[in-house]
């Protein structure tokens, strides 16, 4: 597969970044998912709350776009977590994310369901 496109999982075609669609099966690219849990640590590089929460939005917008279809959140143990929370709960009630909830028995981290 090249760098610049993503495999429809319908199909097997190559699909050019950014399709929405796949050109051979007409599937919706945005939906399919691969069943995989990306994670992203957003709270242990000195981050700001504002900054961890630009981190996190940047990272749900790219893997929508992808077929991952969850992402795990490092947020740790205080104010990040804390202050993505509130974020999480708004992304949720727009429907940018389905669903998420602490990492069994890890509050230090969110499991984010994407699709």
């Amino acid at each position: 597969m090249s760098s610049d496109g993503r495999q429809c999982l319908s199909c097997g075609m190559v699909v050019d970044e950014g399709a929405s669609t796949c050109p051979k099966c007409d599937a919706i690219l945005g939906k399919q998912a691969d069943g995989s849990i990306q994670t992203i640590d957003i709270a242990h590089h000195e981050e700001t709350v504002e900054e961890a929460t630009q981190k996190l939005n940047r990272a749900i917008d790219r893997h929508l776009r992808s077929q991952t279809t969850s992402l795990r959140v490092i947020v740790g143990q205080g104010r990040i977590r804390d202050g993505v929370q509130p974020v999480l709960n708004t992304l949720r009630a727009r429907r940018r994310i389905r669903e998420y909830k602490y990492e069994k028995g890890n509050r230090g981290a969110f499991l984010v369901k994407l699709k």
